[in-house]
């Protein structure tokens, strides 16, 4: 991604490489995840770069992924944005869908989440999956900065789980999503554990 004082580059990229995309009779796809923390220069620079390949029928197309707020970052960096993507949302998962995007991650990253902590968090994210990363990521960030980030396998509890939820970012974030619909009370009894490695 271009910077943000050289965003013109992706200007003369999508009229290059679209152009002999065309020759070649295929088409150019650049994926941007969490696409709501590019700058607003940034994204204006995306969206000119998607108005341009349309009007010179260029293949270059732009998938991005990220928060609810992006539709409303996008319309405020560039008045065309409404009109250059199509919005396609990620709805809330339930029971087991909800516990595997929250658990599975972090077993592969040797993390063990104690039962009233994930179903804590996931009545707090109302079982929106984009927030579970950024709960797991501030637990674990809460843990170097204390000091008790030295053990091989890190289990994450209630108390830090709340604490977590509680900083501004997330704040923010579970505002955006979900705060607005909440689960009540989501029980789990069995949390999945990283499996044990034996070395001989």
């Amino acid at each position: 991604m271009p910077t943000a004082g050289d965003c013109s580059s992706i200007l003369l990229i999508c009229e290059s490489v679209g152009s002999a995309a065309r020759e070649d009779h295929i088409g150019v796809v650049i994926s941007i995840d969490e696409m709501q923390d590019l700058t607003e220069e940034q994204m204006s620079a995306v969206c000119r770069s998607c108005h341009r390949a349309g009007r010179a029928n260029l293949p270059w197309f732009v998938i991005g992924g990220g928060l609810p707020n992006l539709p409303t970052r996008l319309a405020a960096a560039d008045s065309y944005a409404e009109r250059l993507f199509d919005y396609r949302s990620i709805d809330r998962l339930k029971g087991a869908d909800a516990l595997y995007t929250l658990t599975a991650p972090a077993i592969e990253q040797h993390v063990t989440w104690h039962a009233n902590a994930a179903g804590f968090v996931l009545g707090e994210s109302g079982g929106y999956p984009y927030l579970h990363p950024a709960v797991r990521q501030e637990c674990l960030g809460r843990r170097r900065r204390a000091g008790r980030d030295h053990a091989r396998r890190r289990h994450l509890r209630r108390r830090r789980a709340t604490a977590a939820t509680r900083s501004r970012p997330l704040r923010l974030a579970l505002g955006t999503g979900g705060q607005s619909g909440r689960m009540a009370a989501f029980e789990v009894s069995d949390v999945p554990t990283p499996k044990r490695r034996v070395t001989r």
